[in-house]
């Protein structure tokens, strides 16, 4: 219910997409650890269900600084350990950042792709996509 709450510059929101998300990042919360990478002296795991990393969600909350103000008053170590324990803070962040990607990329697949860090990324958007399609013929939609 999160993703429905949050709709992009044509309207459109995309629970569905963060459901596939979250399958695709850490099969459904069962890896809540992604690689580890390391950016200007200090090394970032991609965190929680859906995998974000922590400059994203420090990102993303400087675009909706309304929407994301608790993560203001946050130390990395207190943002890292809400990634890691709080589903719905995550597709919070999760859904703002897909937002994002849409109003500022030209197509779905772009927007899909910058997820995961590309523009042009097809093995994670068959990923996403995939997921998409388990959740349509499990008849489970949001």
């Amino acid at each position: 219910d999160v993703a429905l709450k949050y709709k992009d510059k044509n309207g459109e929101s995309f629970p569905n997409t963060i459901a596939s998300i979250c399958m695709a990042e850490s099969s459904g919360g069962m890896n809540l650890m992604g690689d580890p990478t390391q950016e200007k002296g200090k090394i970032y795991s991609s965190l929680g269900a859906i995998q974000i990393r922590v400059p994203t969600a420090r990102y993303i909350s400087s675009l909706y600084p309304k929407k994301l103000k608790v993560i203001h008053a946050m130390t990395d170590i207190q943002l890292r350990k809400k990634l890691l324990t709080d589903i719905r803070f995550s597709a919070k962040i999760a859904t703002l950042y897909m937002i994002h990607l849409s109003n500022t990329r030209k197509s779905y697949f772009s927007a899909v792709s910058g997820y995961n860090g590309g523009t042009r990324n097809h093995k994670y958007y068959k990923r996403v996509v995939k997921w998409n399609n388990i959740l349509k013929r499990l008849k489970i939609n949001f």
